[in-house]
């Protein structure tokens, strides 16, 4: 199961989440980070750094942060690790900054209500009983329009 997070427009620094959770059995996991800045024009540089793996190209600069075991491979960085039923792994990527601590898994997962609890905020302020988007229609608007909303954030400007 994976659950993705982006920090709120407006807080800084940019922030991406991703939860892996093994739902059955053992899960086999690998984690690949090829980051292209600069919509892919000219070469990244991955270096390893605690905690996690230092992404820069022309001034841009992040760091993706976890506690799986990276190694650099031919401009990209691998992890391999293993999840038993009902754990969770968490990756995070933090832009313009190149040292972050690792976070406590408490610590994600009250990012994690923090920002839902965000984004159910923004999306429902409309009234269902005065909304001019009817069912069945009303949920496949609010999504598109989270996604629109995401597309046009201003702290995201950093990451292509």
């Amino acid at each position: 199961e994976i659950f993705d997070r982006l920090r709120p427009e407006g807080e800084e620094p940019m922030e991406i989440y991703r939860k892996l959770v093994c739902k059955e059995g053992m899960c086999e996991m690998e984690a690949v980070f090829e980051p292209r800045f600069d919509y892919a024009r000219g070469k990244t540089k991955l270096s390893l750094a605690k905690n996690g793996v230092v992404a820069e190209h022309n001034g841009k600069k992040g760091i993706l942060i976890s506690a799986a075991p990276y190694v650099l491979e031919g401009g990209r960085a691998v992890a391999q690790f293993s999840l038993k039923r009902g754990e969770a792994h968490y990756f995070e990527f933090v832009s313009n900054i190149v040292e972050v601590s690792l976070r406590t898994d408490a610590q994600y997962e009250q990012e994690l209500r923090n920002t839902r609890q965000f984004w159910l905020d923004w999306v429902h302020r409309c009234d269902l009983e005065t909304c001019p988007i009817e069912y069945p229609y009303h949920e496949a608007v609010m999504r598109s329009s989270l996604v629109l909303k995401i597309l046009f954030m201003n702290n995201l400007k950093d990451c292509y």
